[in-house]
């Protein structure tokens, strides 16, 4: 990294999160280093934490990225982000991309969301 960079920045009643993958917040490591499925579990149990560390809650997502290294595993992690979205409907871009960050990352999520007032 060449500058700080934060997991999460809330600017008024919107919060930007930092993508979310498989690596643990606590930063002991990678959770299902070849599974995909694992991995978004662990992602959206950060975008949970995180959210909830800036005052907003997963019904406050408004727009979700996915960024996936195997099309193919569209199939394992969209089930998972769907368990945890269930109700939310956010708006939603898919992305087949060459490779994450770190080679053993399969999948990613962008989430930003605007805390309501109700």
């Amino acid at each position: 990294e060449t500058w700080p960079q934060s997991q999460a920045v809330r600017a008024g009643q919107f919060v930007f999160l930092q993508g979310q993958s498989g690596l643990r917040l606590d930063g002991s490591g990678l959770t299902g280093a070849d599974d995909a499925q694992a991995q978004a579990e662990q992602a959206m149990q950060n975008v949970k934490v995180l959210l909830e560390e800036a005052g907003a809650r997963m019904e406050d997502i408004c727009k979700i990225t996915t960024f996936v290294t195997d099309q193919a595993t569209r199939k394992d992690v969209y089930p998972v982000f769907g368990k945890h979205l269930a109700g939310v409907n956010p708006t939603s871009t898919g992305l087949g991309v060459e490779a994450l960050w770190k080679s053993e990352l399969k999948v990613a999520i962008d989430v930003f969301s605007v805390i309501s007032d109700a």
